[in-house]
């Protein structure tokens, strides 16, 4: 798909922080600057952290708010696996998928647990190139999104004009939080980096005796990674875009010879 252009594609857009996060809106609006076919799958409310989680116990809902726009009551994959499982079939499934923009970073180890993840990777899986964008958050918790919409159009148009998608690769782009679009450094391709994740549960007794808990209260603890621009928790420290390639095969190559040393038997 090499220097195919954008107003020549079917795009289909979701995420994980819901089909009405501004960051998906905000996304829609910048693709729509150069392509007609636009399609939006996304959950009907916040499911962040789901990873590439599908809903297999319960049936799920999608209700179609209009021809273009539908809202699941499941996982941000389960989004995806509607649309090219029921709405298209192989010879009608779009040329791109793109997830977010997230309203917040996904770095490091965020990778295994993000849904805006999840939602590129299943696409990945199903042979569809894809990318997914997330918008880093300032120390206040506050998100400027005119970083991400001033460089998610030119960061998408140059990966699509320059960049061929391979196999079971697909994208990870992370805006920093700069207070203006000149402080961005520039563009980094990045590996994943390591980060300590000090989550502590916190605990609250409801009126019925009942014990709730809460997850992902904490900090990070980055590793030496931060100190090189070549991982996506340094370059983004220091202002840059990083892009990461991911793989949807997580084996260890290396590791197979010293497995096959040890269990080098039959029964």
């Amino acid at each position: 798909m090499k220097h195919l252009k954008l107003k020549n594609m079917k795009v289909l857009l979701s995420n994980d922080d819901g089909i009405c996060a501004p960051g998906i809106k905000l996304l829609e609006s910048i693709v729509k600057e150069n392509c007609n076919n636009i399609i939006v799958i996304a959950p009907n409310s916040n499911r962040s952290g789901a990873s590439n989680s599908l809903t297999l116990a319960n049936p799920f809902t999608a209700k179609k708010i209009d021809d273009n726009h539908y809202a699941v009551s499941g996982s941000p994959v389960d989004s995806v696996a509607f649309g090219l499982r029921h709405l298209f079939n192989v010879d009608t499934y779009p040329n791109l998928v793109l997830s977010g923009i997230n309203s917040d970073s996904n770095l490091s180890d965020d990778i295994l647990y993000s849904g805006t993840i999840g939602v590129a990777r299943e696409a990945c899986i199903f042979g569809i190139p894809s990318i997914s964008f997330s918008q880093q958050r300032n120390a206040d918790r506050t998100i400027n999104w005119e970083i991400s919409k001033h460089y998610t159009g030119i960061i998408l148009n140059k990966i699509l004009e320059e960049y061929t998608f391979i196999q079971n690769v697909f994208l990870s782009v992370n805006f920093p939080a700069v207070k203006t679009i000149d402080e961005v450094k520039g563009v980094r391709s990045t590996f994943q980096g390591h980060r300590i994740i000090n989550d502590r549960l916190v605990q609250y007794t409801d009126p019925r005796k009942v014990d709730h808990y809460w997850i992902g209260i904490g900090s990070y603890t980055n590793s030496e990674d931060i100190n090189t621009l070549d991982s996506d928790i340094g370059a983004i420290s220091k202002g840059y875009i990083t892009i990461t390639p991911i793989t949807v095969d997580t084996t260890s190559y290396e590791q197979i010879n010293t497995m096959r040393n040890i269990f080098n038997i039959n029964f």
